[in-house]
């Protein structure tokens, strides 16, 4: 997380909470540490709002951060990448599921049941790659 809220501040338990968070920060941040960020808590009344300033105001300094250390566009090149894998898997499975005979999937899903081959093999089998 890069922020963290706890909102409904006004209820019972808040202080418990918070220090819960803070301590879960501390055990945790050698992972923070290595962007340089340490995600802040901020207690919110959404009701009353309560907080919301302090808030935005956070998600604006993480934001600046962000592109101060050039952060902001590697996460958007990891984000385009895991975008792009993912259309690419899909049109090359639903291609590839056209191309298969009538009755192909479910020979290889029958094989499986009673397992005479094991996924990896009704995968190769599919793809019709010997091993």
């Amino acid at each position: 997380a890069d922020v963290l809220v706890l909102n409904k501040a006004d209820r019972p338990g808040t202080e418990a909470a918070l220090r819960a968070l803070r301590a879960s920060l501390e055990i945790g941040y050698g992972v923070h540490a290595r962007s340089g960020w340490l995600p802040p808590i901020v207690p919110t009344v959404a009701t009353e709002g309560q907080g919301i300033t302090e808030l935005l105001d956070h998600i604006n300094a993480h934001r600046a951060y962000l592109h101060e250390t050039g952060l902001w566009q590697q996460q958007e090149r990891e984000h385009l990448r895991a975008e792009l894998e993912l259309r690419l898997r899909e049109t090359l499975y639903s291609r590839h599921l056209n191309r298969l005979e009538n009755g192909q999937l479910s020979a290889i899903l029958d094989k499986l049941q009673a397992r005479e081959i094991d996924p990896t093999a009704a995968v190769m089998e599919l793809l019709g790659v010997e091993d």
